[in-house]
């Protein structure tokens, strides 16, 4: 039997325009990753001009996928307009 590790991966996490509501944001991705992974933090996060981003990360399997469904999770969240990783390491 093989026994995977688990990885903490980062996203950022943008919202579709300055007046989104990132709370919002927030609760639909807690509801939405429930059972996919644990989350260890989402935090917000100043870019500019006014737009603030959510910085999350996630714990997950090492497993092949895992972290594509996570990523497909965030960006088909509503109020959500880009997604990106910023980091992958293993735990």
């Amino acid at each position: 039997m093989v026994v995977l590790g688990e990885v903490l991966a980062t996203f950022k996490v943008l919202p579709e325009d300055v007046s989104t509501d990132l709370k919002g944001i927030e609760e639909s991705l807690r509801s939405s990753l429930k059972g996919v992974c644990d989350i260890n933090r989402i935090e917000t996060e100043d870019i500019g001009f006014g737009l603030r981003a959510l910085r999350v990360e996630v714990i997950v399997d090492d497993s092949e996928g895992k972290i594509d469904s996570v990523e497909r999770i965030l960006s088909s969240t509503k109020g959500v307009g880009q997604v990106d990783s910023e980091g992958v390491s293993l735990i």
